[in-house]
């Protein structure tokens, strides 16, 4: 199985007001999203983190123990906030580190990179999924890619356009509860947020 999440920002305090995340202290968000990313994911599991994943250098205790706690094979797709310079032995933390990544889950190819990325490779297929990040979702950017995805919904005229086929998989969307979530639920959340418009085609995909 796999899971996609964006954005946990483990060990940032700043991030709790940043996002309006409904916890009240560092260790209180810390400790419930390893417990629901634990309670979702079994061991055997890919888990792909679109960036951003936590607020503290590669080389700290802190962070490897999260690497150690966490289930699943863990697939970093570097954020901005995520270590530069990685030595190999970090690096093998994780199942792979890249900074953009092309996949496939249930007949779906899914394209994955921290930042938003409204024309992507093979925008018109119905069986392709752009997911990301950064934006978070209280942000002006936030709000321009959400009415975007939804000017390109309602305004393809044919299937050689843009199908607005854009997730956000941040762990402070409403969605997705600080909670990796597969791709199934992904994709029937965004038939309810962008009203159906491509219902027939998704569930056809």
């Amino acid at each position: 199985m796999k899971y996609f999440i964006s954005d946990t920002h483990f060990y940032h305090k700043n991030i709790i007001d940043f996002d309006q995340r409904p916890f009240k202290t560092v260790e209180e968000m810390n400790e419930t999203i390893i417990n629901n990313w634990n309670t979702a994911v079994k061991s055997n599991d890919d888990v792909y983190i679109l960036g951003d994943f936590c607020w503290t250098t590669a080389q700290s205790n802190e962070y490897s123990k999260l690497i150690t706690t966490l289930k699943g094979h863990k697939h970093l797709i570097l954020g901005n906030h995520d270590p530069k310079n990685m030595t190999d032995t970090q690096k093998n933390w994780f199942a792979s580190v890249s900074n953009f990544k092309e996949i496939a889950e249930n007949k779906q190819h899914i394209i994955l990179c921290h930042y938003p990325m409204p024309f992507y490779k093979a925008s018109y297929d119905l069986n392709t999924w752009m997911l990301y990040g950064h934006v978070h979702n209280l942000t002006k950017e936030a709000k321009y890619i959400q009415d975007l995805t939804a000017y390109l919904i309602n305004n393809h005229a044919s299937q050689s356009e843009n199908r607005g086929h854009l997730i956000n998989v941040g762990c402070m969307m409403s969605y997705m509860n600080y909670t990796p979530q597969p791709l199934e639920y992904l994709i029937e959340t965004w038939n309810k947020l962008y009203g159906g418009q491509n219902n027939e085609d998704s569930n056809n995909a």
